[in-house]
């Protein structure tokens, strides 16, 4: 468990990118290690039938030194002895019927018994049979042994390939968790985007949750509130009331739900909408400042260009800088200010079943959990041109960017 905990950790670091490059590696890994283990399977297989066969093999043989013992105690050591199925037997027919009758069998079988023994005469005695027996099952012992050690390294390898092959795949199943629990929160952010985004698009449900997130994150003003069926009609008006027929229309009722629990539907979205990456893009965002805000946020760089913002509320930016000086321009407010935005968490609108409302503002929205540095002010009078870098979450420090 600890090793597989381990492992979790060190993939948890990488990159999607990493991970995958990481896990085809692991695979092919795998696929090498699977390759030893059916070889070593195999051998061991055949050594098992070896060592299985030289015990057949010195039993025999010892079963025959036994039957020559036999014949040699009764016959005398030197008696010469006669190969039939199998047996060693007394070379010499018992009676003088059988050499009559089976004299030239007796000579074959007592060549047999030589040839047997690998002797070059004619006729062998029980004594040098089970002396060259004795040889063959000493011979045949040190075949087994050596095929025994054999087997251990076979035995010993495979259970050492074994163990990798099982800390590869829990190293694959780590990998295939994290991409599973990635999937499933990136499911729930993305649904928690879609539940913000019904509700966000409309004008007064766009001002609701706006003051709603001031009153959570900056902790300033009132809580919002818009009515569910106030969005729909608005939904309605764009789209047709057909809109919410068939596969749509559950989306009313979770207009309605969302509007019914705007403190809830921010801060989910919240999560939802931050989603840090290794891609940095290039957005900006045109809005009014009072006098106090844009000096405090100048005197504050000069005294420490480190100092870490937190947007207080959904940051919303543009792609496009013509649409984000429009907006400051629009805005009544002493100050007029232009901020470049650079940064990897923040995430376009995202309408389910087709009630997005067409425009062409490239609007994409950065979650009041992200930070920033300020980089750079330039302007004055009543414009100001301020950049913005996302930097890593920080728990400790961080000030609301001033307004």
């Amino acid at each position: 468990m600890k090793a597989a905990n381990s492992h979790h950790s060190n993939y948890v670091s990488m990159t999607k990118q990493e991970r995958t490059k990481e896990k085809a590696k692991l695979s092919n890994d795998i696929k090498k290690v699977s390759n030893v283990i059916s070889d070593t399977k195999s051998s061991i297989s055949n050594l098992t039938s070896s060592i299985l066969k030289f015990r057949d093999e010195i039993s025999k043989k010892k079963s025959q030194v036994q039957s020559l013992n036999e014949i040699a105690k009764k016959h005398g050591d030197d008696c010469i002895v006669r190969w039939k199925e199998d047996h060693f037997k007394y070379g010499q027919p018992s009676n003088f019927i059988k050499k009559i009758l089976h004299s030239n069998r007796y000579e074959t079988e007592r060549k047999k018994a030589s040839e047997i023994m690998n002797s070059s005469t004619p006729g062998i005695s029980a004594k040098e049979s089970v002396s060259a027996l004795n040889k063959q099952v000493n011979s045949l012992q040190s075949e087994l042994q050596k095929t025994k050690n054999d087997f251990n390294e076979e035995k010993q390898l495979l259970d050492d390939a074994t163990n990798i092959k099982d800390d590869i795949s829990t190293k694959i199943s780590a990998i295939d968790k994290i991409e599973d629990d990635l999937k499933k929160a990136n499911e729930t952010k993305l649904k928690a985007r879609q539940d913000f985004c019904l509700v966000y698009q409309s004008n007064a449900g766009c001002k609701a949750l706006n003051q709603e997130a001031r009153k959570v994150f900056r902790k300033s003003g009132t809580s919002g509130f818009v009515s569910g069926s106030k969005v729909i009609q608005e939904y309605e008006r764009v789209h047709g009331s057909e809109i919410f027929g068939r596969g749509n229309k559950d989306l009313k009722y979770r207009i309605k739900a969302q509007c019914d629990d705007l403190s809830s539907l921010v801060k989910e979205a919240a999560k939802g909408f931050y989603t840090p990456s290794s891609k940095t893009f290039t957005t900006y965002r045109g809005q009014g400042m009072t006098s106090k805000g844009i000096e405090l946020l100048k005197e504050s760089f000069h005294a420490n260009p480190n100092t870490v913002y937190s947007p207080g509320q959904f940051f919303s930016t543009s792609s496009k800088v013509g649409v984000a000086t429009d907006f400051a321009n629009r805005s009544t407010d002493d100050i007029k200010v232009l901020f470049t935005v650079k940064g990897d968490s923040s995430n376009g609108l995202s309408v389910p079943g087709g009630l997005t409302f067409e425009n062409d503002e490239g609007e994409s929205l950065y979650s009041p959990l992200a930070n920033f540095k300020v980089t750079d002010i330039e302007g004055s009078g009543n414009t100001y041109y301020v950049s913005l870098q996302e930097t890593k979450q920080q728990t400790k420090g961080v000030q609301l960017l001033p307004y």
